[in-house]
């Protein structure tokens, strides 16, 4: 009877730490989906707009002004966690997002730059990647990277990531 008890309690045990263990990683990827949520919806709220000058000699294809920029992410993004082997990175993950740079014509003052809402038009959008490491309880951003100027068609292939992920892009720490 004792060792059917206590095979009972082990195996109680065992199930108990693995469903944990399962609840635990569906909190650590429910986490990360939260985190992807509020860096595309922080667009909306911060659009991140910047009026600057651009000077006449830079090309004699890029008129002197002052220009203003804003960002526009897209809703069509992807993301995925992978568990890992390593005790001090137990999780990665990636966002691949797309977004528009908008930038207005040249304007002779900043205040008329900074009070149109009228940008180039754009024919594609950037596309980003932010891959991110889970460290002692939080997502840390690890490496940004950009592809420019994607062909339309390109981004509505199903090997869109796989593209992305091969490709060699600009890698920069944040």
């Amino acid at each position: 009877m004792k060792k059917i008890l206590f095979l009972f309690c082990l195996l109680f045990a065992f199930s108990s730490n693995f469903a944990f263990a399962e609840s635990d990683e569906q909190s650590i990827k429910s986490s990360f989906q939260d985190l992807v949520k509020k860096h595309i919806d922080g667009y909306t709220d911060d659009p991140r707009v910047l009026v600057y000058y651009v000077p006449g000699d830079l090309s004699p294809n890029v008129p002197a002004g002052w220009r203003k920029s804003k960002c526009v992410a897209l809703p069509d993004y992807s993301y995925d966690v992978t568990k890992t082997d390593s005790l001090t990175t137990p999780y990665t993950a990636y966002l691949i997002y797309k977004m528009y740079v908008l930038v207005s014509p040249a304007f002779d003052t900043k205040e008329m730059a900074e009070n149109t809402e009228t940008f180039k038009e754009n024919k594609a959008p950037y596309v980003y990647r932010i891959s991110f490491s889970y460290q002692n309880g939080s997502w840390i951003p690890e490496t940004y990277e950009t592809e420019f100027r994607v062909k339309d068609q390109y981004h509505q292939s199903g090997e869109l990531l796989a593209k992305i992920v091969g490709a060699v892009l600009t890698n920069e720490s944040l």
